[in-house]
């Protein structure tokens, strides 16, 4: 039986080998052993065949002396493409190959060697543990990209959680100081969603959270990273943008959800609603990225104190004020929430 490869398809054996007949022969000794095999007539196919789908193939059998392109240069550009270097090659070579040849392609990255001709039981089973090896690491590899994921992704919005917005900002906030480049950040908060919670039911409370992320989906830029940081707030890193900018986006995001409502059942129904707060660090404070959480923190405390869905704008004294000489904090979020 085939082995199982990335989404269940059989891993391949690539033969890569200008000569037909041996080719031939290489095939049906692989496939009598169960393994599923493609084939290459040159060292160029067989990188364009690698290229298109490394997670497809198991393992290559790979002819030394081909015309064009040797073996020995297919194995090298192998290893200098972080994609292909881990696909375990078998060098295929003529009893007249000099042994110092031989070292070199083991030197250079192939796993093994194998004279010709070959024994044909004995090039089955060393391909056939070389792609039941390259399966286990795949399957390994899967895993623990799932694992980071669920790590740094919220599951109930699929959007990325509030570790992964630290490290973000870190990251965010050091290029706007490396390359003055704008950077705006918008927090949103589900107004009375405890109120949700108590009157109607977490369930209801999950819609509104639900209905915020989606929002929050559509009415951004692909390039604009969004985060649910909390019960109920959320977060947008937009990479580019000042403060005039921000806060289009932010206005952008409000208006689609008013265009869109959400209205749960108590009494004569409740309509969900956001409060938006917006900061940047731009030219207009130098592109000073001090506190920009905590200023775009206090630009939503101040839309929290005014009617339902109401964006705000750090007022620029404030962002002024963060860039004076002396001004305290960092520019990482603190933790803190409003009072």
């Amino acid at each position: 039986m085939p082995f199982a490869g990335s989404g269940g398809a059989p891993l391949n054996v690539l033969v890569v080998d200008d000569d037909g007949s041996n080719r031939l022969l290489a095939v049906r000794w692989l496939e009598r052993a169960g393994l599923a095999t493609c084939e290459a007539d040159s060292g160029e196919t067989a990188l364009r065949v690698l290229r298109t789908a490394p997670e497809k193939v198991g393992a290559v059998l790979l002819d030394v002396m081909m015309p064009g392109m040797s073996g020995y240069a297919v194995l090298e550009q192998l290893q200098a493409e972080e994609a292909l270097r881990d696909v375990p090659v078998v060098l295929l070579s003529g009893h007249a190959q000099p042994e110092s040849d031989v070292v070199y392609g083991l030197r250079h990255g192939a796993v093994d060697h194998i004279a010709k001709p070959f024994r044909g039981p004995i090039l089955a089973a060393k391909l056939q543990a070389l792609v039941e090896r390259r399966e286990r690491q795949l399957a390994l590899d899967r895993r623990l990209r799932q694992a980071e994921a669920q790590a740094t992704t919220d599951a109930m919005t699929a959007l990325s959680n509030r570790r992964q917005f630290d490290s973000e900002l870190r990251r965010e906030t050091a290029f706007t100081v490396r390359h003055r480049t704008p950077l705006a950040l918008i927090l949103v908060d589900i107004d009375n969603l405890k109120l949700i919670n108590d009157s109607l039911g977490h369930a209801a409370g999950d819609r509104a959270i639900i209905w915020t992320a989606e929002g929050l989906r559509g009415a951004m830029r692909c390039s604009d990273r969004s985060f649910r940081i909390g019960g109920d707030e959320f977060a947008v890193l937009l990479r580019g943008l000042d403060r005039s900018s921000g806060l289009r986006a932010a206005r952008r995001f409000v208006k689609a959800q008013s265009k869109q409502p959400l209205r749960l059942e108590l009494g004569e129904g409740l309509e969900v609603t956001v409060s938006v707060g917006v900061a940047a660090a731009d030219a207009g404070n130098d592109f000073d990225v001090t506190e920009l959480f905590r200023r775009a923190d206090r630009a939503l405390y101040a839309a929290k104190r005014h009617p339902a869905s109401r964006v705000e704008l750090e007022p620029e004294d404030e962002a002024e004020r963060a860039s004076e000489p002396g001004a305290q904090g960092g520019s990482e979020p603190d933790g803190a929430h409003r009072p």
